[in-house]
């Protein structure tokens, strides 16, 4: 008696941890016929088992990346996931694998097996069967692209608050010294910190120095407000790559 070989126990992909069990249909579609899938020496159509692995099944787990076609007494065919057909998904693919039960396979009157056991005959029925386990697992994948996706939203929106409370720290502190510079009191108007030696020169000096005293405020200000420009524009940038970066 022939014994299914057990492939090593795969840990599963998180939100998709249980089997996902799938009753194939009594009847499929299939160039414009119906193909049956019951009859009366086989009551029952089968189904598919969909799993999940934590890891993509590349590299040395490609083999496993695999649905297997179980008879009565072991698999009596098998074919990689990407052996069904192209898929939307193609690297959601890659972390299924599985098994399909389908007793009328082995039906004497339409043969589908092989000697080898690898690979299915080529009718109708198998190819029907063929094509709907791709629809199975195209299913199963969209849907884990569908979290994926919702998980780096998630991730995205996370990362762009962080990186707004920051730059809002920023602003705040360097803002705050710009507005400090450019409002600060200077002093009532004509007064300097040389009137307190005796009421400023005469002649051309102290008129220069009285000059110095009324350009060093204005200055300070044109200075400030360029520093706030230069910071304006900085957070303008940084916006831009975030906005970017969330798209």
């Amino acid at each position: 008696m022939l014994h299914r070989l057990t492939a090593p126990k795969l840990d599963p992909k998180e939100g998709f941890e249980s089997p996902v069990i799938v009753e194939i249909p009594a009847e499929m579609p299939h160039d414009g016929d119906k193909i049956a899938f019951t009859n009366d020496k086989f009551p029952y159509p089968g189904r598919l088992v969909l799993k999940t692995s934590k890891d993509p099944l590349r590299s040395a787990l490609a083999t496993l990346n695999t649905i297997d076609f179980i008879g009565e007494v072991g698999v009596i065919g098998s074919y990689r996931v990407h052996e069904l057909g192209a898929t939307r998904f193609s690297g959601q693919v890659e972390f299924l694998y599985g098994e399909c039960e389908c007793p009328i396979l082995e039906d004497p009157d339409h043969d589908c097996v092989k000697n080898d056991r690898q690979k299915l005959h080529e009718t109708d029925r198998s190819n029907a069967l063929l094509e709907w386990v791709r629809e199975q697992v195209e299913t199963l994948a969209e849907q884990m692209e569908t979290k994926n996706q919702q998980e780096r939203k998630a991730q995205d929106l996370k990362n762009t608050s962080a990186l707004n409370e920051m730059l809002n720290r920023w602003k705040d502190r360097f803002m705050n010294q710009v507005w400090t510079e450019m409002f600060a009191g200077q002093g009532p108007a004509g007064t300097s910190g040389g009137d307190k030696g005796g009421g400023g020169g005469t002649g051309k000096g102290g008129k220069e120095k009285d000059g110095d005293d009324e350009k060093r405020p204005r200055d300070r200000k044109v200075a400030a407000r360029r520093r706030g420009s230069r910071a304006f524009r900085a957070c303008l940038f940084l916006g831009r790559i975030t906005i970017r970066s969330i798209r």
